[in-house]
């Protein structure tokens, strides 16, 4: 662990509308604040104030080199594969698609919690991963997940998106989604990860509900098993 390597620290006044405003910035180390005292802030060449380090320590730095010592190899991220992108086709006849016959995670003491990042002014990238395999019924059946309803009410699944958009969209500055399906079968194979709609991102709620709607009028056949890794990925 290089301790003199510079790090950048930024000084924001928070704004709760999320646009929050930078009063300063210095340029340190892990040994510069290990040394305590106070470090100039400036904006733009001109000084802003001062940062007073009260307490500064390192932890976790002999864990981190054991792991990489008993690792000894690089691990590579394979790349996500793009989603498979249904064509538009009208409707099988009667409308609709035809369906074929914890414990909470321990949290050490001193690190941050995801209420710490939300707070601190984290945003989050909402995705939506919507499942299409026949256990949830015949849409076209009253009662079960993916009902149709003809007068407008919204089904399980449609609810349970605008429940959980609406409070994530606060913390999604452009409040633009990608949606995705899994489980569908498109000219006799089963997608595990399907763009639903025509565009890769829609905006809000509306959009997402829209893109939902609109999978089941492109020929998709409800089909088996579940499998969520590739939408995941």
């Amino acid at each position: 662990c290089d301790m003199d390597k510079k790090v950048l620290i930024c000084v924001y006044d928070h704004e709760s509308d999320g646009d929050h405003v930078l009063m300063g910035q210095v340029e340190t180390s892990v040994n510069g604040l290990l040394g305590g005292g106070s470090l100039a802030l400036t904006k733009k060449g001109k000084s802003t104030g001062t940062l007073n380090v009260k307490k500064a320590e390192v932890t976790g730095v002999e864990e981190q080199v054991q792991d990489e010592e008993v690792a000894g190899a690089v691990v590579q991220e394979r790349p996500a594969a793009p989603a498979f992108v249904p064509s538009a086709a009208p409707p099988a006849a009667g409308g609709g698609a035809f369906v074929p016959s914890t414990q909470p995670a321990y949290v050490a003491s001193g690190r941050p919690t995801f209420a710490d990042y939300i707070s601190g002014g984290c945003e989050l990238n909402v995705s939506i991963a919507i499942d299409f395999t026949g256990s949830n019924g015949d849409p076209r059946k009253q009662g079960t997940l993916h009902y149709r309803s003809p007068y407008g009410e919204l089904n399980d699944y449609e609810k349970a998106i605008t429940s959980i958009v609406q409070i994530l969209s606060a913390y999604d500055k452009d409040q633009m989604y990608p949606v995705l399906g899994f489980g569908a079968k498109y000219g006799g194979v089963v997608r595990h990860a399907f763009q639903c709609g025509s565009a890769q991102e829609v905006y809000g709620v509306k959009g997402i509900l829209d893109a939902y709607r609109g999978t089941f009028a492109t020929g998709l056949v409800m089909s088996k098993p579940t499998i969520i890794t590739e939408v995941i990925q």
